[in-house]
C-alpha cells in the first residue's frame, strides 16, 4: 500500500509501472491471509465483534482493530484507482455495471488524493503491531522503543523485496534494489539499537539479550534473522548496484 501510493505521489508511473498500477492488489490479499491466521489463532473465536464495541485510546490492539476498517475501504480505492492501467481485463468486469465504472471514474480523478489519504494509515498499519509487542511486559526482549519502527522498515524492505521479484521493468527492479538496500541498512541500525536498549536495561532485560547471546537463540537471531536475512542480502545488492554481480541478483529479493 505504502509503495504504490508513494510512487503515485512522486508521479514514477514511468519509472515504476508495477508498484504504480498493479502492487496495491496484493496489498488486501496478502493482509487477508495474515488476518486469517491471527484469527485462527484466537481462543474466543466469537468474541472478536467486541473489538468493535468501543475504542480504547491506550490499547495497541483496539489501534489496530479499528485502522483495519479504513485499511480496507481506501485499499480497494486504491486498487480501482489504477485498476484499468493494471489490471484492464478485471476492470472490464467492474465497468460492467454502471455504478461500478462511475466508482472507477471517480477514483482515477483522486488518485493522488487517494494516495495521500493511504500513506498514513498503510504506516499506521505497519507500525502499531511493534507498539503492541512492545507494551507486552511480559517478554522483556519486545520491550523497545525502537520496535514499532523496526516492524515498518522490516515490512517496507520485504514489499520492495517483492517488487524485485515480480516486477518486469529493470529500472523498477533497480530503483527497488536501492530502495531495499537503504531500508535494510536502517533495520541493522534499528536491530543494534535494540540490543544496545536490551543491554542498558533492567535485570530482565539483560536476561532477555542472553537468549540471543549464546542462549537459546542465538543461531535463529545471528544466523538466520541477520547473516542470512540481512547481511547476506546487503552485501549482493551492493555487488548489484556496483555492478560487480549480476548472477545472484534475484537471491536477495528471496532471502528478504
Amino acid at each position: 500500500m505504502l509503495f504504490a501510493a508513494l510512487m503515485i505521489v512522486r508521479n514514477k508511473d514511468q519509472v515504476a509501472p508495477f508498484a504504480t498500477s498493479r502492487l496495491a492488489l496484493l496489498a488486501p490479499i496478502a493482509l487477508s491471509l495474515g488476518m486469517t491466521t491471527l484469527f485462527l489463532d484466537l481462543e474466543h473465536k466469537l468474541f472478536v465483534y467486541r473489538f468493535y464495541t468501543s475504542f480504547q485510546i491506550t490499547s495497541p490492539m483496539s489501534w489496530g482493530a479499528w485502522i483495519l476498517v479504513v485499511v480496507y475501504p481506501i485499499s480497494v480505492l486504491q486498487i480501482l484507482s489504477t485498476i484499468r492501467v493494471g489490471y484492464s481485463s478485471l476492470a472490464s468486469y467492474v465497468d460492467r455495471l454502471t455504478i461500478g465504472r462511475l466508482i472507477i471514474d471517480w477514483c482515477e480523478r483522486h488518485r493522488a488524493e487517494i494516495a495521500y489519504a493511504v500513506i498514513p494509515f498503510a504506516v499506521a498499519l505497519g507500525i502499531y503491531t511493534g507498539i503492541l509487542l512492545s507494551a507486552f511486559g511480559a517478554r522483556p526482549f519486545w520491550n523497545s522503543g525502537v520496535l514499532g519502527l523496526l516492524f515498518l522498515v522490516s515490512g517496507m524492505s520485504t514489499a520492495a523485496a517483492l517488487v524485485v521479484l515480480i516486477a518486469r521493468h529493470k529500472g523498477e527492479k533497480d530503483l527497488f534494489t536501492r530502495i531495499d538496500l537503504g531500508l535494510i541498512f536502517a533495520e541493522i541500525a534499528l536491530v543494534a539499537l535494540s540490543l544496545i536498549s536490551l543491554a542498558s536495561g533492567s535485570g530482565q532485560h539483560i536476561e532477555a539479550l542472553q537468549s540471543v547471546m549464546g542462549g537459546s537463540y542465538t543461531l535463529q537471531f545471528w544466523v538466520l534473522f541477520v547473516g542470512i536475512g540481512l547481511l547476506i542480502p546487503l552485501l549482493l545488492e551492493l555487488l548489484e548496484i556496483t555492478g560487480l554481480n549480476k548472477s545472484l541478483a534475484m537471491l536477495a529479493p528471496v532471502l528478504v
